[in-house]
């Protein structure tokens, strides 16, 4: 099964954003773009192993920058999926203002080695580990383009863990959780 360092926690996902985005400063402030957060309230956390979506949310906001021309902004939205009082997940959309992604190419952007950056800009394998990663959570990634109009990455994560992914050994999980010496 997966190593215990890669426990699954509550996240808030608003919060993961807020980090990257405070961590992206200086790539913005070189690239000359800003970088919009909108938020709606009462976000629900996700359970999530925090490093890995940190990850991904930091490749797609690399992505964002590199994509979109000085002077220009980048938006990031967080929703929740589903109905507005039981929500099923979170939605982050990460908007660019780049040239766009052609047709031919959404269609293998998450393949290994893909790339449309110059060589020390982009191994290809930054969409292909955060597809993964966001699958290995029941979530899923996808992308909105017209050349010329720039892009959106749409990620979202459900509120309840995936079954598979536990491997099945959900109770040892219940069972730690007894334990533990009442404060």
């Amino acid at each position: 099964g997966p190593a215990p360092a890669l426990a699954s926690e509550p996240v808030d996902l608003a919060e993961v954003v807020g980090q990257v985005v405070r961590l992206l400063h200086r790539e913005t402030e070189r690239a000359g773009v800003t970088i919009e957060i909108e938020t709606a309230e009462s976000l629900p956390t996700v359970p999530a192993v925090r490093d890995q979506i940190h990850q991904v949310v930091l490749n797609l906001a690399l992505n964002a920058i590199q994509a979109t021309g000085r002077g220009d902004a980048i938006r990031i939205t967080l929703d929740s999926d589903g109905p507005r009082d039981a929500p099923t997940g979170v939605r982050i959309g990460f908007h660019d203002a780049g040239e766009g992604i052609s047709e031919e190419n959404l269609e293998k952007i998450f393949d290994p080695f893909f790339t449309t950056k110059d060589p020390d800009k982009g191994t290809g394998l930054g969409l292909m580990i955060s597809h993964q990663i966001i699958a290995d959570h029941g979530g899923s990634i996808e992308v909105e383009s017209s050349p010329g109009e720039g892009s959106t990455f749409h990620v979202r994560l459900p509120t309840t863990a995936p079954t598979s992914a536990a491997g099945g050994d959900g109770a040892p999980e219940a069972a730690k959780a007894e334990t533990a010496p009442d404060a």
